[in-house]
């Protein structure tokens, strides 16, 4: 069973709660895991429901701010497991909110490479890693794109076909690495700039939701010719769309590279359920069988050798190491900086909808 939280958050958190304790047989237990839509195999979990008993309930979010909310209020939710950037593994691990992880409760982590167990930290199991960028249509887009000004400042045509990200760090990304900015700059001025930046292109942006989410519940979803997402997205959003015109481009600018990890939270009553689970899906075939199936690069590399040809020599999954050059891993923001940017991409949103 899967619940989308986008589709509900105009009700009352009541009706959210209820929905997450469904009965289920005694003999079975259930892990909910808080999750982005998309990025667990339907496969995998019938597996581990097979092969265990239990059961696999996903409950989606669509954006960041929306999964901080809940994170904010997880102890009142059913919530067992959530997908977290690095920085967030680490920032609400450190408020006591999840479990640390060891090898000896998931041996399996022994195949993910040591720099991506550090970068969750103790609290987070690596997962899958992406590359910021742009998505874009080729039927509807040409010449391609090849810089962030390119979605910043689009061709006429484009009006009301553009897509943007609603976070404080993705948000900020094009105009930073277009005005040749750290991406982690907390310096006013910058701010100020790229702030006008996306203040005059919220009158081409067509959404701020996450592209995927996007493309597969909204009736104007053909009317989304090019956004800013990930590289996980675009082979999903091709599927969602029953096309395969989406197209995913790097930057020549610089871009982000994120982590996501996998963390569980310390009010779980199902930790050695929510442990073994984490174990199987760093089983090799596992993490193999769940990349392709989720359209993913996977962190564990010992999946990597049983991935199709055709899979694992997509360019936009699997970057070209000089293409990741100009990357860098998503940086961690101080909290000033934080509210800074929050009240800016609040205010690009308001100057959208009033426009």
């Amino acid at each position: 069973m899967t619940v989308d939280v986008a589709m509900i958050k105009k009700h009352k958190a009541c009706v959210l709660v209820w929905v997450l304790f469904v009965c289920f047989s005694p003999s079975a237990e259930t892990l909910h895991i808080l999750n982005r839509e998309g990025y667990l195999s339907d496969q995998v979990t019938a597996r581990f429901e097979q092969n265990t008993g239990h059961r696999i309930e996903q409950i989606y979010y669509d954006n960041e701010k929306r999964r901080n909310a809940l994170l904010d209020r997880a102890d009142k939710y059913n919530f067992d497991l959530v997908l977290v950037d690095h920085n967030s593994a680490r920032i609400f691990g450190a408020r006591g909110l999840f479990s640390p992880l060891t090898l000896e409760q998931i041996p399996n982590l022994d195949q993910v490479p040591a720099f991506r167990k550090e970068q969750c930290g103790q609290f987070g199991a690596p997962y899958f890693w992406s590359t910021l960028g742009i998505l874009y249509r080729a039927d509807k887009v040409q010449p391609p794109p090849s810089s962030w000004r390119d979605l910043l400042v689009p061709d006429d045509h484009l009006k009301g076909h553009v897509g943007m990200l609603d976070n404080s760090l993705d948000t900020l990304v094009p105009p930073l690495a277009m005005l040749q900015q750290p991406l982690d700059s907390d310096d006013n001025q910058v701010l100020r700039e790229a702030f006008s930046l996306l203040k005059a292109q919220s009158s081409w942006v067509l959404t701020y939701e996450y592209p995927r989410t996007y493309i597969r519940h909204d009736q104007q979803a053909d009317r989304l010719y090019m956004a800013q997402g990930y590289s996980s997205d675009r082979a999903a959003m091709n599927t969602f769309s029953d096309q395969e015109h989406w197209r995913f481009v790097l930057p020549d600018e610089g871009t982000l590279v994120r982590l996501d990890c996998l963390a569980i939270f310390r009010h779980s009553p199902h930790q050695a359920l929510a442990t073994e689970f984490l174990n199987f899906l760093n089983q090799p075939e596992i993490a193999a069988l769940n990349a392709e199936q989720t359209f993913a690069t996977p962190a564990n590399d010992a999946a990597l050798t049983l991935l199709s040809g055709q899979f694992g020599q997509d360019s936009s999954i699997f970057p070209l190491v000089p293409a990741l050059q100009n990357g860098q891993l998503a940086p961690r923001l101080d909290p000033k900086n934080m509210e800074i940017r929050n009240r800016i991409t609040l205010a690009v949103l308001k100057n959208h909808e009033t426009r």
